[in-house]
């Protein structure tokens, strides 16, 4: 699947990475910011937007924006069997995916910041249960916090 934006044609497989610090960022749009936090080269073009919580129009016209000031760069997808970037089917990637989707109902889009750095290219069982621990813990509501486990038991996730 190709994005087009404004006769531009982006890779939705392509893996938007920085170029820049983000306090090199001079965009203080906090949508735009969270848009250039999400490209951390591991993420498509198609997962950060669905991440975003924009519309697909919106969040292509700001990471075009970027791309154009050269604050991202769009790498294409390795094909390599061996390559440790995630795929829309990969395990790991989905665990992550689902639990952060699940946490954004209690934290709203601060979860894809909170869950960011939960991109190892291989998670070990033993480390499922570290990661959902620390994703409750950024819930403030104790109540909350246990209906947020129990939706991912009830789900399957754990």
């Amino acid at each position: 699947m190709d994005f087009q934006k404004t006769g531009k044609k982006m890779d939705s497989s392509a893996l938007p990475t920085k170029c820049i610090n983000i306090t090199d960022l001079p965009i203080k749009d906090v949508k735009t910011r969270r848009l250039f936090i999400l490209a951390d080269g591991k993420r498509s073009l198609q997962e950060i937007i669905k991440l975003s919580g924009m519309s697909e129009e919106k969040a292509l016209d700001k990471l075009q924006d970027m791309v154009d000031g050269n604050f991202i760069s769009l790498e294409k997808l390795d094909t390599n069997q061996n390559s440790p970037h995630f795929t829309a089917n990969d395990k790991n990637h989905n665990f992550i995916q689902e639990v952060t989707e699940t946490l954004a109902e209690y934290i709203g889009p601060f979860a894809t910041v909170a869950m960011s750095s939960f991109t190892a290219p291989i998670i070990l069982p033993s480390d499922k249960q570290k990661i959902i621990n620390r994703a409750s813990m950024e819930i403030e509501s104790t109540d909350a916090r246990e209906t947020f486990l129990n939706s991912l038991k009830a789900s399957g996730i754990i």
